[in-house]
């Protein structure tokens, strides 16, 4: 009876090792790559940036990003990692995966100092896609 207990213990304990790794690949801030279908189900949107030659953004440019709901001067300010988190598309194109607390009820606005102001809005169809904005 103690050897089936001790076995089922060092089963638990690979299982519980190993779900933590299985579930998303990346870490708190960073999402390797998610499906479409991951991305559906948890209705993220993942946002890509390009410059107004339609040059991505890289992620050192990526990071200096602010981000508010609403306007830039007054809205609330987005927080890493539970309003959003960096990582790649489904198609490893470099981004910013947006929970569904940050994108609903309103426009974002997302400013850099170079880059200047960008005001959008993500809707219920974006979720699970993978959409681009353009700093102008």
């Amino acid at each position: 009876m103690k050897t089936i207990h001790s076995v089922s213990a060092l089963t638990l304990m690979f299982v519980a090792l190993a779900l933590p790794l299985s579930a998303q690949a990346g870490s708190e801030r960073l999402i390797m790559v998610m499906s479409a279908q991951k991305m559906l189900h948890n209705q993220l949107v993942h946002v890509r940036f390009q410059d107004n030659e339609g040059h991505p953004l890289h992620s050192d440019i990526m990071k200096r990003l602010a981000i508010h709901r609403g306007d830039c001067d007054t809205g609330q300010t987005l927080l890493m990692p539970e309003d959003y988190k960096f990582g790649f598309s489904p198609k490893k194109e470099m981004g910013i995966y947006l929970s569904p607390q940050a994108w609903k009820d309103g426009s974002l606005c997302f400013s850099d100092p170079e880059f200047g102001q960008l005001q959008t809005t993500v809707t219920v169809k974006d979720v699970g896609q993978s959409i681009v904005r353009v700093f102008k």
